[in-house]
């Protein structure tokens, strides 16, 4: 994950204000066990290489990617994915392929959750393109 300086970590006060955190309370057997799983994702963050490019390349399946601009992968990185699954080429003279990129505006992974109203009509529209792999 790049930190560049020029940028904070939130508090812990503002994890724990989170939709993650109300629906973990929700469904986990053990709430206050809260800390101990924000530890493993934290320590997950910090060493997950992610995947490698082959890896989204041998993706079979029509793909829709969803980001958030304040995501976790820049925009740049996100576009990459994009690529390799064979998107971004002109559709006004190539086939769109069954790739599809959308990336949500005022938006961060955990925030992701909250637009709906964005989301709804986005993967209804995916879901209803025909397969042609």
């Amino acid at each position: 994950m790049v930190n560049p300086d020029n940028l904070k970590l939130k508090k812990a006060t503002d994890v724990n204000q989170s939709v993650w955190r109300k629906n973990y309370n929700k469904i986990a057997p053990d709430s206050t066990k809260w800390p101990k799983l924000l530890e493993k994702v934290y320590g997950i963050m910090g060493s997950w290489k992610g995947f490698q490019p082959s890896d989204i390349k041998n993706l079979k399946s029509p793909t829709l990617l969803i980001f958030g601009d304040g995501d976790l992968g820049t925009p740049e990185h996100q576009i990459a994915m994009f690529r390799l699954l064979g998107g971004g080429n002109w559709g006004n003279l190539y086939e769109l392929p069954n790739e599809q990129l959308a990336i949500l505006p005022g938006t961060s992974h955990v925030t992701m959750v909250d637009q709906t109203d964005l989301l709804i009509p986005i993967v209804t529209k995916f879901l209803k393109t025909p397969d042609s792999k």
